[in-house]
């Protein structure tokens, strides 16, 4: 309704959709990702000062790794 086309992880991959959400409060940060096109979830849970987005940078590679991305983010 509101874009023409959402993006996909990788092309040709059974896994297209992420939903995700993250959050943190002082001493801890969490993000937690669901692919129900693979039934997979994955949360991070990371003790922290809150300083970036440790627990979302930690949940990147792990999503490229179960899904098998033969592109990997920096």
């Amino acid at each position: 309704m509101f874009v023409n086309w959402m993006p996909v992880l990788v092309s040709g991959k059974d896994a297209s959709l992420v939903l995700s959400h993250g959050g943190s409060l002082a001493g801890y940060a969490t993000f937690i990702s669901l692919l129900p096109e693979i039934d997979c979830l994955i949360a991070v849970l990371v003790n922290s000062n809150g300083l970036g987005d440790l627990a979302g940078w930690i949940n990147q590679p792990l999503i490229e790794s179960v899904i098998d991305s033969p592109m990997s983010n920096d």
